[in-house]
């Protein structure tokens, strides 16, 4: 498993959609023996400690888990907003799959990470809709 201050900080560059730095950083993991596919797996596992933050605030009953980590967690649960966090989740549970299966792990990974990265500075869906006038206009 990789350092979980590492993947703190990749899933830091990954939510803050700068595809160069995460590339650079999953690249300096992988170059120490992180596997591609774990690495995503380890991803994911933030993302989740960082929505129960989210969703339960102080509250989230995460017994066992490093004090540091909660520190991190509690940070970027009150930077990041639940539908870039749920969009986050989603992609890499499909990433997860998709390295599994794939040729090139490596790659499928490295894909999965851009996907994510420029997902990240998307507006949510219902800002989209208001910007373009509204649902229900045909």
């Amino acid at each position: 498993l990789a350092d979980r201050g590492r993947i703190f900080d990749l899933l830091e560059k990954l939510l803050g959609g700068t595809p160069a730095e995460v590339l650079n950083a999953f690249a300096a993991i992988h170059k120490d023996g992180g596997e591609p596919g774990q690495l995503l797996a380890d991803l994911a596992d933030a993302v989740h400690l960082v929505t129960r933050y989210k969703a339960l605030g102080g509250d989230a009953g995460n017994e066992g888990v490093p004090a540091e980590d909660k520190r991190r967690a509690a940070s970027l649960a009150a930077r990041l907003s639940m539908p870039l966090l749920a969009r986050a989740w989603q992609l890499l549970l499909k990433g997860i799959e998709e390295a599994g299966k794939a040729p090139d792990p490596l790659a499928a990974a490295e894909m999965v990470l851009i996907r994510i990265a420029y997902v990240a500075d998307l507006p949510p869906p219902d800002e989209i809709i208001k910007a373009l006038g509204g649902a229900g206009q045909v």
